[in-house]
């Protein structure tokens, strides 16, 4: 008897795991890309925690992969996690990915500054290309402008797809938090307005404008994601965590400082 108990147990206990791990699976979102350099292979993976959206607005009837469909499980703590291989062997320190492209003369401007950056070991600079070039054209643009970093030609020609990743769950990670900004925010402002409210067609003609108003602002908020300029910068701290993403004219002193917080 005590022998059959046991075994249940430990039945129950290998279905009750494997329950729990099958669930974590289903939480992330794994998609992944190889790249070469004029002497290594690279793989990024980028590990993303969504979860299906539970809302039923009108965003419901777009695609499944829609940016809109997809909800980031408790966004100010869960993002998406880096994995970058060098030759099968997965970097375990403080990166920043850089798009860039060959033709690209804004891009050119901070090849010297990301030099700098990569010659401090602090941080892992790797520069990704936009598009991928021949093997020739590699190596003259890492010869014409002395860089020392990695950079990274796409094996594929679907060379955008990381870049539109990461820009995807900004987007998604950005309109959950402004989703719970305005789920706080609005009740108040219902309270605030009951209180204040006259029972007056006047009053409801005021309420009706503000309520009126609160929707076009919404219509003026982004639906779907929008592309960077390049050079875009996205940081990843120790644990190669998303950590924090940069546009437009950034000054060296920013990167190096925000690697430095992170190196402590």
């Amino acid at each position: 008897m005590y022998e059959y108990i046991k075994k249940t147990f430990l039945i129950l206990n290998v279905g009750f795991c494997a329950f729990f791990i099958g669930c974590k699976d289903k939480e992330i979102s794994q998609k992944s890309f190889g790249y070469t350099s004029l002497d290594s292979s690279y793989e990024i993976t980028i590990e993303t925690p969504l979860l299906p959206s539970s809302t039923t607005d009108d965003t419901s009837a777009n695609n499944d992969n829609s940016p809109t469909n997809k909800t980031i499980a408790n966004p100010k703590s869960l993002k998406e996690k880096l994995i970058l291989q060098k030759n099968g062997k997965t970097q375990n320190r403080i990166i920043m990915i850089v798009f860039v492209d060959a033709d690209c003369e804004d891009c050119a401007r901070y090849y010297e500054h990301l030099n700098h950056l990569d010659a401090e070991s602090k941080a892992m600079i790797v520069a990704v290309l936009s598009r991928k070039i021949d093997e020739k054209d590699l190596v003259a643009l890492q010869k014409k402008y002395t860089i020392d970093f990695a950079l990274l030609n796409p094996k594929s020609n679907q060379n955008s797809e990381l870049l539109s990743l990461l820009v995807e769950n900004k987007f998604v990670r950005v309109q959950n938090e402004l989703k719970s900004m305005n789920s706080f925010i609005n009740p108040i402002e219902s309270k605030a307005t009951q209180k204040n409210a006259q029972p007056t067609k006047a009053n409801d003609s005021s309420d009706s404008k503000e309520s009126n108003n609160l929707s076009e602002s919404q219509k003026l908020q982004p639906t779907t994601p929008k592309i960077p300029a390049l050079p875009y910068f996205v940081l990843f701290d120790k644990a190669q965590i998303f950590y924090q993403d940069y546009e437009g004219i950034i000054p060296e002193e920013i990167f190096s400082s925000d690697i430095a917080s992170l190196a402590r």
